[in-house]
């Protein structure tokens, strides 16, 4: 049975991101096994030695741990490649690090290379063959763990250890997410990276692709094309997140900041705070338009009113300046002080992540 997406968004949008993505990852585990229906011939398609059913796949990103695999192809994508894998477990980038942006149809990540490691993702693959899983083709994206001292020799140990059971694997030095990262693609640096990397494929004929920024200059391209034919690497991957932020972004989000910590706006680089502040100042003033509304309906500052019930002891109460009892609105009264989250005051409700700007910057 077929759920049409219109159906299923609103229900997603309405929880975070992340969260999100992996209430998509359980459903599909738990989805049952079916039987593919055969692509059109006209869709076969070939690329270095690979024969994919059909050209449309999944992306690395989707899929981080190699979870789903089976249940993916069966939805009838040509290709799914799982990743970006470090050689070691980490957790990323602080949370939040994924943002909707539904006004503009796009989304920033700051996900940071988060996964379960090599080793596991490579149990799934096994798996997959040990069980013989449903037709496809099925890659790895590799990466370097953040706080690797010779990331060079992350990526030759992955690609040595994965090559055996992967149909190809993908060197993935484009994501802005892991700093220092997209510095591999400079030319003397990628040299040594591909030449160490086909080196540990040894003799085994996995395919190696090389996935780029899209945020490259015109000689970068040229430089990364001389040393992609040189090494012998079997194709690129084009493209990834990219820094750069244009100027008509309506979102609320569109102030979140790149991974340095900076926004693009076309050509020019600028601090983030200065799209943080604009949202600081929106902020306060939503406050200042509450406190007013409370103080013209209930006679009293809601601030005052709560440092003095905390320093008293006492339950909230509702009342006006002349101490008449008055019910709440929806005549429900709410009490309690400590701890965080929703508290009624007068009028007013507090919810610290509404009306707080996030300033937390990303390392």
């Amino acid at each position: 049975m077929q759920i049409p997406y219109g159906l299923v968004r609103p229900v997603l949008f309405k929880l975070d991101a992340e969260r999100a993505h992996r209430l998509t990852l359980r459903l599909l585990t738990a989805m049952p096994p079916s039987r593919i229906a055969d692509d059109p011939p006209s869709l076969r398609t070939t690329v270095a030695g690979l024969r994919f059913s059909n050209p449309v796949g999944i992306a690395a990103g989707f899929d981080k741990n190699a979870e789903v695999l089976n249940p993916l192809l069966r939805l009838g994508f040509g290709f799914v490649e799982a990743g970006t894998v470090t050689p070691l477990p980490q957790p990323g980038n602080p949370k939040p690090r994924m943002f909707r942006l539904t006004e503009d149809q796009a989304v920033i990540n700051r996900l940071g290379f988060n996964n379960n490691g090599l080793e596991q993702a490579l149990d799934k693959f096994k798996e997959r063959a040990w069980h013989r899983g449903p037709r496809g083709v099925t890659g790895l994206n590799v990466g370097a763990n953040k706080d690797s001292r010779d990331r060079i020799a992350d990526y030759a140990l992955s690609v040595e250890h994965a090559a055996p059971f992967v149909d190809y694997i993908t060197v993935n030095i484009s994501s802005p997410n892991t700093p220092g990262l997209r510095t591999l693609q400079s030319k003397d640096e990628l040299a040594e990276l591909l030449g160490r990397v086909m080196d540990a494929r040894g003799h085994r004929k996995t395919p190696i692709f090389l996935k780029v920024a899209p945020d490259v200059t015109d000689a970068d391209i040229g430089d990364i094309a001389v040393s992609v034919v040189a090494a012998g690497v079997d194709g690129l991957v084009v493209s990834n997140t990219t820094t750069e932020r244009p100027d008509t972004l309506k979102s609320a989000h569109a102030s979140e900041p790149a991974a340095d910590g900076t926004i693009d706006r076309g050509a020019a680089r600028v601090p983030a705070g200065d799209r943080r502040r604009g949202a600081a100042d929106r902020c306060r003033r939503h406050r200042e338009r509450r406190r007013r509304l409370c103080k013209d309906s209930c006679g009293r500052e809601p601030r005052a009113a709560l440092h003095r019930a905390r320093l008293s002891g006492a339950k909230p109460r509702w009342g006006n300046q002349d101490g008449a009892r008055r019910s709440p609105p929806g005549g429900r009264l709410r009490t309690g002080l400590a701890g965080r989250g929703r508290r009624r005051l007068g009028c007013v409700e507090v919810q610290t992540a509404t009306f707080s700007t996030r300033l937390g910057s990303r390392t």
